[in-house]
């Protein structure tokens, strides 16, 4: 269980300096998880994040039942806290377990807290943040408070919190992503009553073990583009089945994490891969057929050293 130590009680009002990633297509667990490991490691950015979260993966997974499929998807943040060094953490009020494909560092003994009611897991992030200890919501209000999705929990005060801002635009999926230092202010009641919809869920993190060297990330990297091809073709005849896209994650993360991972690649010096990435980022930006998206996926792996 977790050995960071928290203040007994919360500060009466805290907010932490954290960035705001902004990108479109609605990948809101990417930016989320991108802007707390910038604010816990200063040289994570959005793209070094994704690529420790392994963004070339396409999954085929019946390991846990529910047939999983696509680019990753939630489970790419945990992946990228744990090679980055970090446990991951989920808090709720429903002690319902996250689905088991999700939990590939975790279990249900270590990495969980229930909490009886929705005061207590409040209190609890006030003590988080007063510990400099940022956290992710699931059910972070959005503007017409209709709904919530995955973004930072920043600070609070006696009548607000703050979380991640609401960008009025966003870049073009080949582009750096924008980057916000504003807070989103939401009333504390209204905060509580979306929040209330995800059973309280919340994510820390806890840097327990040493960060994998690049060596170790491009290799798993590497290994991953090996098999996305085959998984795409198991996808492709699941769906000439008449399996529809019940289990498929969306092309907003094909894109993200393919985009990433070309911006990363170019950076490092390999400008074919880079430009391989970027084209199937286009793909499925214009969402065309799988199979075209698998050939490509099948030409990147062939470039890899």
């Amino acid at each position: 269980m977790m050995k960071t130590k928290l203040p007994e009680t919360p500060v009466l009002s805290k907010t932490l300096p954290i960035i705001s990633y902004v990108l479109p297509n609605a990948t809101c667990y990417y930016f989320a998880g991108a802007s707390v490991a910038h604010f816990l490691e200063k040289d994570i950015d959005f793209d070094k994040f994704l690529w420790y979260g392994r963004p070339l993966r396409f999954k085929f997974d019946r390991r846990f039942g529910d047939l999983r499929t696509g680019p990753p998807a939630g489970d790419l943040f945990m992946e990228a806290f744990y090679n980055l060094g970090y446990k991951t953490y989920q808090g709720n009020t429903s002690r319902i377990l996250m689905p088991a494909i999700f939990m590939t560092h975790m279990t249900a003994d270590d990495n969980f807290i229930f909490f009886k009611k929705q005061a207590e897991a409040f209190d609890f992030i006030k003590r988080l943040i007063s510990a400099d200890q940022p956290v992710i919501l699931n059910g972070a209000p959005t503007p017409n408070m209709a709904k919530g999705d995955y973004g930072f929990f920043a600070g609070y005060n006696d009548n607000f919190v703050y979380i991640r801002p609401i960008p009025d635009k966003y870049p073009f999926y080949y582009q750096e992503p924008e980057i916000l230092t504003t807070f989103y202010e939401v009333p504390i009641k209204k905060f509580l009553e979306i929040w209330n919809r995800t059973e309280n869920t919340f994510y820390w993190f806890e840097k327990t073990h040493e960060r994998i060297s690049e060596g170790e990330i491009y290799q798993m990297n590497k290994a991953d583009a090996q098999e996305t091809y085959s998984n795409m073709q198991k996808f492709i005849n699941n769906l000439s089945q008449g399996a529809g896209l019940k289990s498929y994650s969306s092309n907003g993360d094909g894109i993200n994490s393919r985009a990433a991972a070309s911006r990363y690649l170019r950076k490092a010096g390999y400008s074919q891969l880079a430009d391989k990435y970027m084209e199937i980022a286009k793909l499925y930006n214009e969402n065309e057929d799988f199979s075209k998206i698998a050939e490509r996926e099948k030409e990147a792996a062939k470039l890899w050293q």
